[in-house]
């Protein structure tokens, strides 16, 4: 009986100790044992999309979310085209998304800011790096692979301290002051007509994908001309041509 009383009295004890430590964890690092609680008043929610420029899902993505003192990876899903699954919770700040997936070159966006009490909807576009898979006579594997997109960041005049607007492009031309930015590169998105890759643009929230965009510096005007497709705080909207300008840093759709 002694040897039982001790034995029950051993395993009690290291039960107590379990549950003193798990609630000394939990009351430590609440964010870690709970997940990270946010006020809206200090904090904002980013919602990701996966959707090419004609609104083909794009599957098995995961991005790298970091700001000021915060790193996560996450994976994405694909299941619908406003994917709210896909939504996370953040403190107020500026952020920046990128993603190292095999299949697609890396994926950059501008640098965004995430407000107070608000849903920020980042779009995730990377695009495809092999193009053809060959198997070979001798059972090897042959790839051929697009042309690397480049980048170009551009300074936004009284843009919030953090913010540039980026440009994803294959060619890039200078005339009369402007800087027409275009693409080569023909891909085939969900059919069997290839259509251009086409040109990104981020800055903040917006997001301009089209065949050829017209950048006037001077003026800061972005012209936008094919295929074109806008996505904002608000909505996704298509157009054939569209016009934005920027007034103290913030952009203004004037012309669709």
């Amino acid at each position: 009986q002694l040897k039982a009383s001790v034995g029950r009295y051993l395993f009690m004890n290291r039960k107590l100790n379990i549950l003193v430590a798990l609630a000394l964890s939990i009351f430590a690092f609440p964010d870690l044992c709970l997940g990270q609680a946010i006020d809206p008043a200090t904090g904002g929610k980013i919602q990701f999309n996966v959707l090419m420029p004609n609104d083909v899902l794009i599957p098995f993505l995961s991005v790298v979310l970091e700001g000021d003192h915060y790193r996560k990876e996450i994976s994405l899903s694909a299941d619908d085209i406003d994917a709210k699954v896909n939504s996370i919770d953040v403190p107020v700040g500026i952020y920046r998304v990128s993603s190292r997936n095999g299949n697609y070159y890396d994926f950059e966006r501008a640098p965004f800011w995430v407000r107070a009490g608000t849903v920020t909807k980042i779009n995730v576009f990377p695009l495809l790096r092999v193009r053809t898979q060959m198997l070979m006579a001798d059972g090897s594997d042959r790839y051929q692979f697009a042309p690397k997109p480049k980048y170009d960041s551009v300074a936004v005049p009284e843009s919030r301290p953090g913010l540039n607007m980026l440009v994803r492009y294959d060619k890039k031309h200078r005339a009369n002051g402007s800087i027409t930015y275009s693409s080569n590169v023909a891909e085939f998105r969900g059919s069997l007509q290839a259509v251009s890759r086409g040109v990104m643009l981020t800055y903040d929230n917006l997001a301009l994908y089209a065949d050829k965009i017209r950048f006037d510096p001077k003026n800061f005007i972005l012209y936008a001309d094919g295929n074109v497709v806008v996505e904002d705080a608000r909505q996704r909207t298509r157009a054939n041509t569209l016009v934005v300008k920027f007034r103290a840093g913030v952009p203004e759709i004037v012309r669709i």
